[in-house]
C-alpha cells in the first residue's frame, strides 16, 4: 500500500514528534510513503491561502490515500482542495485525519464547520463523505469528573466563579486534568504512609517506596498499575 503523509510543521504544536511515530508505525506495516509535505502555519478555511492547494497539486499523482496531522480544524482545507480538483467524486481518494486532542462528542459538527460559521457548506458534507478520523474518544465516566471539578472550582478557597452555571453550562476540563488529580492522589496517598510510619517524608525515595508497585483507581474509572 502506498499513502501521501501531510502533517504540520507549526511552531506552537507537538506534530512533528507525532509525525516520527506515524512514519514509524507505517514502516512497520509495510506502508510506503510516496509523498511527504507539509505547512507551516495554523490554516483556518476561508481565512488567507489554502496551503493544501499547493501540496494536493504535488501529491495527486503519487497515491490515493492521504494521511493528514495537524489541528482538527485544518482538515477542512484539505477536503475542500481535494473536492475543487473532483478528486473525491468517483471514491478514488480518501484521507485518513489524526486528531491528538480528543473527540468533542457535545459538538460533532464542529469538525465540518470553519472559523466563526454557523453552517455547513454543502462541498464540506459531500467532501467528508471520502474522511476517516482517528482520534480519541473521551473516557468513560468523564463528564461527571468535569462536573465534580466545575463544582469545587466555585467553592472555597478557589472561589472561581461560572458565569453560565445557572444556564447549566460549564467549564471544559482537559484530560491531563483527569491526570493531574490522578498524581497529586497518588502522591498524597505515599505522603501520608510515610507520616504514619514516621518516615522522613523530604526522602523522595522514601516516598517511591509506598508508590512504586502499587495500584489506584483512575478518576476516569480504570485501574491502574505503577510499575517504577
Amino acid at each position: 500500500m502506498k499513502v501521501s503523509f501531510l502533517y504540520s510543521t507549526e511552531p506552537d504544536g507537538s506534530f512533528r514528534e507525532v509525525s516520527r511515530t506515524i512514519v514509524s508505525a507505517l514502516d512497520d506495516a509495510g506502508i510506503q510513503i510516496k509523498f511527504l509535505g507539509t505547512w507551516s502555519y495554523i490554516y483556518h478555511h476561508g481565512y488567507g491561502e489554502n496551503p493544501f492547494d499547493r501540496l494536493v497539486e504535488q501529491s495527486y499523482q503519487e497515491s490515493r490515500i492521504y494521511v493528514i496531522l495537524g489541528h482538527n480544524f485544518e482538515y477542512l482545507g484539505m477536503m475542500i482542495s481535494l473536492q475543487k480538483r473532483g478528486l473525491l467524486d468517483n471514491g478514488e481518494y480518501f484521507v485518513i485525519g489524526v486528531d491528538i486532542e480528543q473527540y468533542d462528542n457535545q459538538n460533532p459538527m464542529k469538525y465540518l464547520k470553519g472559523l466563526l460559521k454557523d453552517e455547513i457548506e454543502a462541498d464540506s458534507k459531500k467532501a467528508f463523505q471520502s474522511y476517516l478520523g482517528v482520534v480519541a474518544s473521551p473516557p468513560i465516566g468523564f463528564e461527571d469528573f468535569t462536573a465534580k471539578v466545575n463544582k469545587y472550582m466555585q467553592l472555597p478557597p478557589f472561589n472561581f466563579p461560572n458565569p453560565v452555571s445557572s444556564f447549566g453550562g460549564m467549564k471544559k476540563v482537559p484530560a491531563e486534568g483527569a491526570y493531574l488529580y490522578d498524581a497529586v492522589y497518588v502522591y498524597a496517598r505515599a505522603l501520608n504512609e510515610c507520616l504514619i510510619n514516621k518516615e522522613d517524608p523530604y526522602d523522595g525515595r522514601e516516598i517511591m517506596k509506598y508508590i512504586t508497585g502499587t495500584t489506584y483507581f483512575s478518576e476516569i474509572f480504570s485501574l491502574h498499575f505503577i510499575i517504577v
